[in-house]
C-alpha cells in the first residue's frame, strides 16, 4: 500500500458526516474523496467544493502530476484525499474545512474551527 504524505488540514465534524455520506452514497467504485477549487456559476466567486474520483481517474491525474514533480494524494485528518490543484495547497495548510450556511464548503484557520 503507498504512503501519502500527511497534509495539515481538518474537517470540522459536520462536513465530515457529509463526506462520508457523500463517499458512501458511491457503490459502484471505490472512491477517492478530490478537492477543486472552482466556480459553479460563470460569475460566482470561486470555492472549494469536494466530489470523487474513480480509481482509473486517480492513476490518470496522478500519473500527470507524477511527471509534473507534483503529488495528487494526501492524507488529512485520517482520510485519503486527491487535491488536483497543487498550486493551490497553501489555501488549504493549517486550515480547517467546514460547511457554510449557504452549504458551501467554508475555509477558516484551525484555531478558528
Amino acid at each position: 500500500m503507498a504512503t501519502h504524505p500527511t497534509l495539515d488540514l481538518r474537517f470540522a465534524p459536520e462536513l465530515r458526516a457529509r463526506l462520508e455520506n457523500f463517499l458512501a452514497s458511491i457503490t459502484d467504485y471505490e472512491p477517492t474523496l478530490v478537492l477543486m477549487k472552482g466556480r459553479r456559476l460563470p460569475y460566482s466567486a470561486e470555492r472549494w467544493d469536494y466530489g470523487a474520483y474513480r480509481p482509473e481517474h486517480v492513476e490518470l491525474v496522478r500519473g500527470e502530476l507524477q511527471r509534473a514533480g507534483k503529488r495528487l494524494l494526501f492524507i488529512a485528518d485520517g482520510v485519503v484525499v486527491a487535491i488536483p490543484q497543487s498550486h493551490l495547497l497553501h489555501e488549504l495548510k493549517g486550515r480547517t474545512l467546514d460547511v457554510a450556511r449557504n452549504g458551501s464548503i467554508l475555509v477558516s484557520d484551525a484555531a478558528e474551527a
